[in-house]
């Protein structure tokens, strides 16, 4: 796991265009595509302009849990999410690339139990210079916004109520379910709380819940409910997994 992250410093950039931790640097004009159309190259090619610099940074935790309140951007930290945050931040800027993409971690704790990182991604976002636009006409963004914004994870907090049980393997939200009832199978691990003020999409909230929830290792979130509270969201769930781990258990496999 380790040998998957990359290290660097994150350098403090003045947001022209930003949510939470991701920051652009330059000169952002008219938007040209949506996140999922920008594109990465190495190099920037003839008949681009750089716009500036865009970077986002998170925590990645292994051993042990985030803590209470953290950030979701924290909880589940990840290159995917940074790029996805710097992605969205890059097509509202205006540009359609992402010049040289880098990411890197740097330790930031380490024991014999846990280990704790600073993760970041940073690149330089790029769109068609003034020739190449008139050559194509300047067009409306293709495609649609997508609901759920990456960069909603740095203002959404996650608290948890831990049960007491040990620490479960780390479960992709894609493999976490919804459920009114606790199956049979499983057990309590604890409760889940997702937060955020009027500033986020409250299905980002309620997504966000299950994202946290698979990262404490559930493989079932019980009794979901979100409300307005505050001028914004909360959500609430009981994060439920089989009583005996496949992944920490060879007999259940």
């Amino acid at each position: 796991m380790r040998g998957v992250w990359l290290s660097l410093a994150l350098v403090t950039l003045a947001s022209c265009s930003s949510l939470g931790a991701v920051r652009f640097d330059g000169h952002a004009k008219e938007p040209l595509t949506t996140a999922g159309q920008v594109e990465d190259v190495s190099a920037l090619p003839t008949g681009y302009d750089a716009l500036g610099e865009i970077a986002a940074h998170c925590n990645y935790y292994e051993g042990q849990r985030p803590p209470d309140g953290a950030p979701l951007s924290d909880v589940d930290c990840s290159e995917a999410r940074l790029t996805r945050a710097i992605r969205e931040g890059a097509a509202e800027a205006g540009g359609e690339l992402l010049v040289g993409r880098r990411c890197r971690s740097t330790v930031v704790h380490e024991d014999e139990d846990s280990l704790r990182m600073s993760v970041s991604c940073t690149a330089t976002v790029a769109r068609p210079d003034e020739d190449t636009l008139a050559e194509r006409g300047l067009v409306a963004p293709r495609g649609t916004r997508d609901e759920l914004s990456a960069r909603e994870a740095w203002r959404i907090r996650v608290r948890f109520t831990d049960s007491g049980k040990v620490l479960r393997s780390p479960r992709k939200v894609d493999y976490v379910r919804e459920v009114g009832d606790m199956p049979v199978s499983n057990v309590r691990i604890g409760d889940v709380i997702t937060e955020c003020d009027d500033t986020c999409n409250r299905a980002a909230v309620r997504h966000g819940l299950l994202v946290a929830a698979g990262r404490f290792g559930a493989t079932d979130v019980v009794g979901v409910r979100c409300a307005e509270r505050n001028s914004g969201y909360f959500c609430t769930g009981t994060a439920t997994a089989y009583e005996i781990d496949p992944t920490l258990d060879p007999a259940a496999r």
